[in-house]
């Protein structure tokens, strides 16, 4: 008998919800009068799951969970994905703070490195030769750059 609960339960975790093949398989064979420890066992779980599935099918005549507390989102998953980009074409009531959890999840920082341009050896090179040159007549340099700045090209 071992066989048949690693069969259906096999890749089931610990801790985890059983199929409903599963539990139909567990009612079944507490109902034929095996005990809740050996069942559970045979399933890889405790006996008080097994026990806890018998009283919720007693109660309910049904072998479905309860749904889970808390309300459901209000964004779908393609919603959330795009929403940084779609404030303004999401047809729905969205609170700031629900926007804000979102944006955050896709944007850890606060800012954004700066893409810089890559700089080779021969550029380098270049610039460092402007400034040497220009390192002789600063005052001329920091007046031609002021008067750029300040829109007073002469």
């Amino acid at each position: 008998m071992r066989q048949f609960g690693v069969e259906i339960s096999g890749n089931r975790r610990r801790g985890c919800q059983f199929s409903h093949k599963a539990k139909g398989a567990i009612l079944g064979q507490l109902f034929a009068g095996r005990s809740a420890r050996a069942v559970a066992a045979e399933f890889n779980t405790t006996h008080s799951t097994v026990l806890s599935l018998k009283k919720r099918f007693e109660a309910t005549n049904s072998i479905e969970y309860k749904p889970r507390p808390g309300h459901p989102s209000k964004l779908t998953k393609a919603e959330k994905r795009y929403i940084g980009v779609l404030t303004d074409e999401v047809n729905k009531p969205v609170s700031v703070d629900t926007i804000r959890r979102v944006v955050h999840s896709y944007f850890k920082r606060k800012w954004k490195a700066m893409k810089r341009p890559k700089l080779t050896a021969e550029a380098a090179r270049v610039r460092l030769y402007w400034a040497q040159a220009w390192l002789e007549d600063i005052e001329e340099l920091v007046e031609v750059l002021l008067l750029k700045v300040g829109g007073l090209v002469v």
